[in-house]
């Protein structure tokens, strides 16, 4: 049977905007550091341009703020 004949989806289907965040997050921290295994800045490679770098963490912040207004709706209820 194929997939769509059994109802199943691909993982990134059942992703909420935070968990699309987060690996959206996480793929900018591995491009500027491939060893990175958190989800924190690294500072500029040797190699990278600043325009470059820049963009980057732009992107980082607006995904952040994506996740954290992701969060707040989540566990914000429970604190009511």
């Amino acid at each position: 049977m194929c997939r769509r004949c059994c109802g199943l989806r691909y993982s990134s289907q059942r992703e909420t905007r935070a968990d699309r965040a987060t690996r959206a997050m996480f793929k900018i921290v591995r491009t500027l550091d491939p060893s990175a295994q958190f989800n924190d800045l690294s500072p500029k490679p040797k190699d990278m341009h600043w325009n470059t770098y820049d963009r980057l963490v732009e992107r980082y912040q607006a995904y952040s703020d994506i996740w954290n207004l992701e969060i707040m709706r989540r566990f914000g209820r429970h604190f009511r």
